[in-house]
């Protein structure tokens, strides 16, 4: 991961010293996907409009994850830093330690250097960014990164229905199977 974040932050030192040329950035993180789409070469991958808009941006194919959890992955990709300690290796890694890098976490890095940054759905653990109750209130879990940070309009009633949900908005019991109906 250290090599991943030396790269891109030398791919933003680069933009940001041409400020009247830089490019749109958009970062696109997808839970589960694996490499499963057609522009990865999987055959079977039926994902046209992502294939398209591959073709016209810089494929990175090669990030693997740090950690096997989303919040610790998330924190390693955010921060630029490998998962030391037992705090960054949970799915609350960012919540719980961003005092001691968040000014220094990617987003925050191109908000200071006169970018627009949004954040739509789940960038670090929690989607829209709030870490209160049902993820709807305060706080903040990554504070002063995002000009703005949402998620999408939906069928689910909170950020956390959401990620714990099925699709249609269907809520999902822990640990309880649904019926097949659901899906």
């Amino acid at each position: 991961m250290k090599r991943l974040w030396y790269l891109l932050t030398l791919g933003m030192l680069s933009v940001t010293a041409h400020a009247d040329q830089r490019p749109n950035v958009l970062l696109i993180a997808i839970d589960d996907l694996r490499c499963d789409l057609g522009v990865m070469g999987v055959e079977h991958a039926k994902t046209p409009e992502l294939d398209g808009f591959a073709k016209t941006a810089r494929l990175f194919s090669h990030h693997y994850v740090q950690v096997p959890t989303c919040g610790a992955s998330r924190f390693a990709l955010l921060s630029g830093r490998y998962p030391t300690a037992a705090v960054q290796v949970s799915n609350n890694a960012i919540r719980d330690t961003h005092p001691d890098w968040g000014t220094r976490s990617l987003p925050a890095h191109f908000r200071s250097n006169g970018y627009q940054t949004l954040a739509m759905g789940k960038i670090s653990h929690y989607p829209g960014g709030l870490t209160g109750a049902d993820w709807m209130v305060g706080p903040e879990e990554l504070p002063g990164a995002w000009d703005r940070c949402w998620i999408p309009e939906a069928p689910w009633t909170t950020a956390e229905g959401m990620m714990h949900g099925y699709a249609g908005g269907v809520p999902r019991d822990r640990g309880v199977s649904p019926p097949s109906e659901a899906f």
